[in-house]
């Protein structure tokens, strides 16, 4: 049978703390031998008895039984003595270890009381050390986490700071008055500022913003330089600009600041380039309405040279008739061809309103063609305008000139060509 954690504890306590009596227990023993030979004689039963003890049962058996009684009876005496004995002599070794110690009591109670005072001083001392570790450790941490302020007097800021350098911190009010003046007493100055960073992090942060200031200082001049630059180039397309308005009649307001006369002419350009948006829309819808026009005429002139067509027809088979009824009375169709061939030979004259028609429908596409080359031309000169104002500018008196130059120099014919 398995034993649990607490039955195995509870048996180790029993024998470490009980005491095995030898003497008592043999005693018990040859007790219970005399019993149960008692017994089996009582019962009839000796023979069973001699059988399971394996002993032979006589006189001899019986003295051997009165003698290991008796020993055992004095061996449980003895150890009986003993105990007492022991036990007299721990209470009289107790007893007098009790009045030493009440006699020694009166020399070391004031000693421990003493000593007592003595602890609970020392436990006081360290709570307060204990209280300012504490209050120490959470303003470090409130270092590490954000920024802290630290106040103390005029004297020791120039202590750990140097006059100078303290004077020049009061005058930028880094370092701030706390309170009024009294006099008699230091005035106290309060810094707010983050203290986690040490000298050498903080030379090295400095380092890095001078390094920056440079960068961005350099940086600053080149893009001033190249703002000059596009500030001349601005100037000189302002400039171009007022020369070609000045050609072209047009009011210019010249303003002192130079931004503001960009800006006026820019607004300029933006309305004349809706304005010619405006009247590029409307040429698409007149040149729609020519193209409609020019259908209709198509039309129509197909329609006249069917009728054309059907009065030939008609005429032909007419002569033909007037042939074949001559025929017989004159015998001379010969004669008569030139009279017959007479129609076909009016047909130019009556075909001449309709090529009058055609060479004014082409000279009214010639002049369209134009005005939405002049509008392409000014769409053109609204992309440049967004790529660049001087790129407008000079495109757009090229163009303009390029334009009147071939408008002055192209004949009919050539017009003709280009459409």
């Amino acid at each position: 049978m398995s034993t649990n954690a607490l039955q195995a504890e509870q048996v180790r306590t029993k024998v470490l703390y009980s005491e095995v009596d030898t003497p008592f227990n043999g005693y018990l023993d040859i007790l219970s031998k005399v019993t149960k030979l008692s017994n089996q004689i009582l019962k009839g039963q000796l023979q069973k008895y001699e059988t399971e003890s394996k002993v032979q049962f006589g006189e001899t058996y019986i003295n051997e039984l009165e003698q290991t009684s008796d020993l055992k009876f004095l061996e449980l005496q003895n150890s009986l003595e003993v105990k007492k004995v022991s036990e007299e002599n721990w209470e009289q070794s107790g007893n007098d270890t009790l009045e030493k110690m009440k006699d020694q009591l009166k020399f070391k109670v004031p000693e421990l009381k003493s000593s007592y005072e003595m602890l609970q001083d020392r436990i006081s001392r360290i709570r307060v050390i204990y209280e300012s570790v504490s209050k120490v450790n959470s303003e470090m941490e409130i270092l590490m986490e954000s920024n802290t302020s630290l106040t103390t007097s005029k004297n020791d800021w120039e202590e750990a700071l140097g006059a100078t350098l303290a004077e020049k911190l009061i005058k930028q009010r880094y370092l701030k008055k706390v309170g009024k003046s009294i006099e008699g007493e230091e005035e106290l100055y309060r810094v707010y500022d983050n203290f986690t960073k040490g000298p050498k992090e903080m030379k090295h942060v400095n380092k890095s913003i001078k390094a920056d200031i440079d960068r961005l200082s350099q940086e600053l001049r080149v893009n001033k330089d190249k703002w000059l630059k596009d500030a001349e180039i601005f100037t000189r397309m302002t400039s171009i600009l007022r020369e070609e308005l000045a050609k072209r009649d047009m009011d210019v307001d010249v303003d002192m600041d130079e931004e503001e006369d960009q800006e006026g002419e820019r607004e300029r350009y933006r309305r004349q380039r809706a304005v010619d948006n405006d009247r590029e829309d409307q040429e698409v819808e007149d040149l729609e309405d020519l193209e409609d026009l020019e259908d209709q005429e198509d039309q129509e002139d197909q329609e006249e040279v069917e009728d054309l067509e059907d009065q030939e027809d008609q005429e032909d088979q007419e002569v033909e008739d007037q042939e074949v009824d001559q025929e017989p009375e004159d015998q001379e169709p010969e004669d008569q061809e030139p009279e017959d061939q007479a129609p076909e030979d009016q047909e130019p004259e009556d075909q001449e309103p309709e090529d009058q028609e055609v060479e004014k429908a082409e000279n009214q596409v010639q002049v369209e063609g134009e005005d939405a080359k002049e509008v392409k031309t000014e769409d053109q000169e609204g992309a440049a305008d967004e790529q660049g104002d001087g790129d407008v500018a000079m495109d757009y008196v090229e163009t303009k000139d390029t334009q009147s130059h071939n408008s002055a120099g192209t004949t009919p014919g050539t017009q003709q060509r280009d459409i």
